[in-house]
């Protein structure tokens, strides 16, 4: 196979799928649906090519900056909805699902605190995992004051 340059129209295509793929496709179908070989995208990434204009000048940034950036993209993208659908539903009184996609981002956000790996403190016995054990007792009423007062202006 002929050896490939980098071209801007290159790097724009492989940008356009890491963005809007996410992690669902992998590299080598990536590769296959821009026309390069994986090895060449390998190559690429492992040298943080940087694309070449039209007018023969080079991008400031590498690959692998443009593929992290794709993907940080598409990550902030989805928390920004979950952030927007937990609001939507506290302003319309769902506290029940607010308060499940918040535990969700949490969970996420901080594995070790609020995910399945945290530990309960020394010495207690529990039978709640991540964001429940994390979070003190509170009955519905007393959560639903705390963010009125947490929220009010």
């Amino acid at each position: 196979m002929a050896r490939i340059t980098l071209t801007e129209e290159i790097a724009q295509k492989l940008e356009f799928y890491w963005q809007l793929a996410g992690d669902t496709l992998s590299d080598l179908a990536i590769c296959q649906r821009v026309g390069i070989s994986f090895g060449q995208l390998r190559g690429w990434l492992r040298r943080d090519s940087k694309p070449l204009r039209r007018d023969g000048t080079s991008w400031t940034e590498g690959l692998r900056a443009i593929r992290t950036r794709a993907k940080v993209s598409t990550m902030t993208g989805y928390l920004v909805k979950l952030n927007q659908l937990a609001e939507e539903a506290r302003a319309g009184g769902d506290f029940k699902t607010a308060v499940n996609v918040y535990c969700w981002l949490l969970e996420r956000q901080f594995p070790d605190i609020y995910g399945n790996r945290a530990q309960p403190p020394e010495g207690e016995q529990t039978g709640k995992t991540g964001v429940m054990m994390a979070l003190p007792k509170m009955t519905v009423d007393e959560w639903q004051e705390f963010h009125k007062t947490q929220t009010s202006t």
